[in-house]
């Protein structure tokens, strides 16, 4: 496959999500993974309050929709996916800040696994579309209410690049967490709640998907 016909494979997905959620078809966005249940209810119970989100691993785009939905002023999305990042730029515009970049602890160029259509991203040190890694703190300067990280295992590298924002905002984060994944890049789900306890935050009971505050 070609980049731009996995381009617009990838738009017509969004353009299928969007279509789904503007009829409130949520069988439908069951069955294809973009909403989570209790995971997702939560994330929209506090786009209600919230004026700034990180949504670190934008994938497909749902969580930053759901952002606009709810008329969230400032939507950060990071993708690391090159494909992914153009089909997001033609659906949404201007109506978000979309970058193109890895969420990582220190500045470096990084190499991405390319992904199957419906799957999502992985870092790797072999081969793939090379994309930037940075340490958010040095990117974003706003003040984020909430961040939604959905980044296949590299959570360690791209919280530890947000150390300060974590230290100072305290943002709810929607985290999804795969151990599998988070050990292929030289982690534990433990290391990565580790981190999080440091910087202020409580974790009860470890899932895949957590909600930390």
């Amino acid at each position: 496959m070609t980049f731009d016909e996995e381009v617009n494979v990838y738009t017509q997905t969004i353009q299928d999500m969007k279509a789904a959620f503007e009829r409130k078809d949520w069988a439908y966005l069951r069955e294809h993974d973009h909403y989570e249940d209790a995971f997702t209810e939560q994330y929209m119970e506090e786009m209600r309050k919230c004026n700034c989100v990180w949504d670190i691993g934008a994938g497909f785009g749902f969580y930053s929709l759901l952002a606009l939905d709810a008329k969230v002023r400032d939507i950060v999305a990071v993708e690391a996916c090159r494909a992914r990042y153009s089909a997001l730029a033609k659906t949404f515009g201007a109506q978000i800040s979309l970058y193109l970049l890895a969420a990582h602890d220190k500045a470096e160029m990084l190499q991405l696994s390319s992904p199957a259509i419906g799957s999502s991203s992985r870092v790797t040190l072999q081969e793939g579309d090379p994309v930037l890694g940075l340490p958010l703190d040095r990117v974003f300067f706003s003040s984020p209410q909430v961040i939604k990280m959905d980044i296949e295992g590299a959570e360690c590298f791209a919280l530890r690049g947000i150390k300060h924002t974590l230290l100072v905002c305290h943002p709810v984060i929607f985290l999804e967490c795969h151990g599998k994944m988070i050990r292929a890049l030289g982690h534990t789900v433990d290391s990565v709640i580790s981190f999080l306890c440091s910087v202020g935050y409580k974790i009860t009971a470890p899932k895949v998907r957590m909600v930390l505050r």
